[in-house]
């Protein structure tokens, strides 16, 4: 079988590749999908646990819209949801972390990037803040909803397979404030244990429409 086609369609991928550039003033609309890590609701949190919880690793996903403000500056707002659970955490490797709760995890957030332009590949960092969503489902009492400040903090990049069309990949960290913890538990201003902190690794396809 003739692999002259194929060797053509690279070629045309990698013209592509080496030209595209998303023009500045361009809106910018993507999905991404990946996964939430860590955090852990320490004691005194919530009344609904005795001790620290913490969240299990899981799929998460969202959608994101953005405008393109000058060359190197972006604004962006994100949603993005996990359903998860929160487990107990216990000693050891192979330790069994019992389920005690399902969590429903959403964020609405603002964020401001600024970006270069190598070729096709246009590396970010980001900041954002915005309001976090926690549902809790306790299989022992009935759901309770906490809504929260959120901040975040990130890198990515975005490549141009062409001018209209890409792909991101995103890393970001995430700090949500709980508030004063109950049952004396609290240690001030400086307690960390007042935040939920997680990380997230997202990947998703770009498409960008010039509004001009």
């Amino acid at each position: 079988m003739s692999h002259v086609p194929l060797k053509l369609l690279a070629l045309l991928g990698l013209g592509l590749a080496a030209c595209a550039q998303a023009p500045a003033g361009s809106v910018q609309l993507g999905y991404e999908d990946g996964r939430l890590y860590g955090g852990s609701l320490a004691t005194g949190t919530t009344a609904l646990f005795k001790g620290r919880v913490q969240l299990d690793d899981n799929l998460e996903k969202g959608f994101w819209l953005g405008t393109q403000l000058t060359e190197a500056w972006g604004l962006e707002g994100s949603v993005r949801r996990c359903s998860t659970d929160l487990v107990q955490p216990d000693a050891g490797i192979w330790s069994s972390q019992p389920k005690v709760a399902g969590l429903d995890y959403a964020v609405l957030e603002m964020a401001a990037h600024r970006s270069c332009r190598l070729g096709h590949c246009h590396p970010y960092w980001r900041v954002g803040a915005g309001l976090a969503k926690l549902d809790l489902e306790p299989t022992d009492a009935p759901g309770r909803s906490l809504r929260r400040a959120s901040l975040s903090a990130g890198a990515g990049a975005v490549f141009w397979l062409a001018p209209w069309f890409g792909f991101r990949f995103d890393l970001r960290a995430h700090a949500i404030y709980l508030g004063t913890r109950g049952g004396g538990q609290d240690q001030g201003a400086m307690d960390g244990g007042r935040w939920l902190r997680t990380q997230e690794i997202l990947a998703g396809a770009v498409v960008s429409f010039d509004r001009r």
